[in-house]
């Protein structure tokens, strides 16, 4: 692969993955929550990720080079913005994009989309609006406060996210409840899928990709976009 169409590609991933990433309103202001929520709305409908190209000419000519490629290969999905520097990105072979970063791909973490869905089905559970409680889901007991487990899993499972097979939602405290979307059920009947990895892995640039990971989740803290409404948190007292 092009050492400038991987970059780019890396980029994409993390700011997914940024976009993704659970929030808790505690710790989010609320203008940036309603912005979280309107940009994943984005992304899963018909506008994509918004992509800047920018740069001098010459990088901006570069930029757009590698995104035909991309989309060439069948790995991305280009979708026409206002003007030639902007675009809407989405993943197609999501798997395959993944696979040049650390996050697990679809199929590596299928046993946590299973998990779920066989949550959702069991009695004495804790919902929330159809989302089942993360303590259930990570199986923390109540009075435990440690917060790994929720990361080892939220970490595993951010391929899912990203694909669109697991969604979350948070309550006004902050705690995270996790659902199988429809597309979730869909794969989940269609089966595990097979690897699909580009074999193209470079440590340094994955290196980089947790950086800026850091530095987009810092900045997601201050989005702010004037079209998007206010977002509202689940009900703390509705986990029944």
């Amino acid at each position: 692969m092009n050492p400038d169409d991987q970059r780019l590609l890396v980029r994409i991933v993390a700011a997914l993955e940024v976009l993704f990433e659970p929030y808790r309103p505690k710790a989010t202001p609320s203008a940036a929550l309603a912005s979280i929520m309107g940009r994943r709305r984005d992304y899963r409908g018909g506008s994509g990720l918004s992509w800047t190209v920018g740069g001098e000419a010459g990088a901006r000519m570069r930029g757009m080079r590698s995104l035909k490629r991309l989309q060439a290969a069948g790995l991305i999905q280009t979708i026409k913005g206002r003007s030639d520097r902007r675009c809407g990105v989405k993943l197609r072979r999501v798997d395959a994009c993944l696979s040049l970063t650390p996050t697990k791909l679809t199929s590596e973490a299928w046993g946590r989309l299973e998990h779920v869905a066989a949550l959702e089905k069991q009695r004495g559970v804790r919902r929330n609006a159809g989302y089942v409680s993360e303590r259930d889901v990570v199986g923390m007991a109540d009075d435990s406060t440690d917060g790994k487990l929720v990361r080892k899993f939220t970490d595993d499972a951010m391929g899912l996210l990203i694909a669109g097979y697991l969604d979350t939602f948070c309550d006004t405290t902050g705690s995270i409840g996790w659902c199988v979307t429809d597309a979730g059920r869909k794969a989940l009947k269609a089966g595990r899928p097979e690897p699909d990895d580009l074999g193209a892995y470079d440590s340094a640039i994955a290196g980089d990709y947790m950086d800026i990971v850091a530095a987009g989740l810092a900045d997601r803290e201050h989005w702010c976009d004037d079209t998007n409404s206010v977002a509202i948190p689940l009900a703390s007292g509705s986990w029944s």
